[in-house]
């Protein structure tokens, strides 16, 4: 089986600083993958570089979808609107942006009120910081992309929401036969969630 996502002697660093011993990890088709380190000890640096594709030492056969921390939401417009924005390079989307395809229309409503965002006109700028982090979400499940990679989807959140997050989250990823690689503080243990971890504890854990 071939890997979607491959690491090969990764040594992921900040101006000449190592941050972590050497990375051989191989994450397959509809993989559920957590990274787990310290706070500031690099972790978002990792998906950086797989994003960037620059290095040789990465290896990426998939398309992707990617949330960073900042979220990276339009403020001035709609929920609906800015879940609908990815699709824009989509060329059936172009010229019906605002009143897109009905089937993946609908879709996008539905992932929002299992996240609690019914108001889909609602401006994103006065939502509050966890229905902002939830709307980034349901954006970065994007099912034509099979692989998202997503930095804290569940920061912000209370442990309600958390769960509910993360559940709908790898639910998605199995519906749609994608692959997750995510970065995590919280510890989750949700029953029935089959989730493989990388963790860093002064040399790398697989689990």
């Amino acid at each position: 089986m071939k890997a979607v996502l491959e690491f090969k002697n990764y040594k992921p660093e900040v101006e000449g600083r190592k941050l972590f011993a050497p990375l051989t990890y191989a994450i397959f088709e509809s993989d559920f993958v957590i990274l787990r380190a310290p706070s500031g000890s690099g972790k978002s640096k990792v998906l950086e570089d797989i994003v960037h594709k620059t290095l040789p030492e990465i290896n990426i056969s998939s398309s992707f979808s990617y949330l960073p921390q900042s979220l990276d939401l339009v403020k001035d417009i709609s929920v609906i609107q800015n879940v609908q924005l990815p699709y824009l390079a989509q060329k059936k989307w172009w010229k019906t942006l605002w009143t897109s395809d009905v089937i993946e229309n609908e879709r996008l409503k539905s992932d929002l009120s299992l996240l609690g965002l019914e108001n889909f006109d609602q401006k994103v700028l006065t939502l509050s910081g966890g229905e902002q982090q939830r709307l980034a979400l349901v954006r970065a499940v994007q099912p034509h992309k099979k692989l998202w990679i997503l930095d804290e989807p569940l920061s912000s959140l209370d442990q309600y929401w958390a769960d509910r997050a993360l559940n709908y989250l790898y639910s998605s990823a199995k519906k749609y036969n994608c692959t997750v690689l995510c970065i995590l503080h919280q510890e989750v243990k949700i029953p029935n969630l089959k989730l493989n971890t990388i963790r860093w504890n002064e040399k790398w854990i697989f689990e």
